[in-house]
């Protein structure tokens, strides 16, 4: 009998064969060729830019925070049950603590990811997999409103990341930031 192992995987992991999809999606998409120029209405009218010219197209520096939730929640010292942070969790979490914080858009990832524990987690060393959520957002890294007491992005990030561990009993979130050129 011929074991069906592509199956066997996709069954393994739910949902990871939509997000290997919509990884080679991205990249697939990264490498097409532009198809709109700087100063171009999402209607298609397309203004005088400097890519009409020849010229590179008109970008500003971002930075690009990744943040990783892992969806294990560990046992509580108090006796509370280990579980996992369940879709309806998830999406109050992000409505309440992430979107308020980030108005203009992030994106959400569903990962699969993997760490190695330490003797000092309670438990043998071993390799942990775990469902895990991946929240991308771009930003300019300075404060937004205008205001002398308004917040800055770094400031909304930590919060971000300090919510999820105190909600869910989690020891970390994983965070990478790094500058990219964007043009929209």
């Amino acid at each position: 009998m011929r074991r069906n192992l592509t199956r066997e995987w996709r069954n393994s992991f739910p949902g990871s064969w939509v997000c290997a999809a919509a990884v080679v999606s991205l990249f697939a998409a990264g490498c097409a060729p532009r198809t709109h120029v700087a100063g171009e209405s999402a209607r298609g009218d397309v203004a005088m830019s400097a890519q009409s010219n020849g010229a590179p197209p008109v970008t500003a520096t971002w930075i690009r925070t990744e943040l990783y939730f892992g969806l294990s929640i560990p046992p509580g010292t108090a006796g509370a049950a280990a579980g996992t942070v369940n879709e309806s969790q998830w999406r109050k979490f992000v409505d309440e603590e992430t979107s308020p914080r980030f108005p203009d858009g992030l994106t959400v990832f569903q990962a699969m990811g993997q760490w190695r524990s330490r003797p000092t987690d309670g438990h043998p060393v071993e390799t942990v997999h775990e469902n895990s959520r991946v929240v991308m957002i771009l930003h300019r890294g300075v404060a937004t409103g205008g205001s002398a007491g308004s917040k800055d992005d770094e400031t909304r990030i930590e919060e971000i990341r300090a919510a999820y561990k105190a909600r869910f009993r989690q020891d970390s979130v994983m965070r990478t930031d790094s500058e990219l050129r964007v043009d929209f």
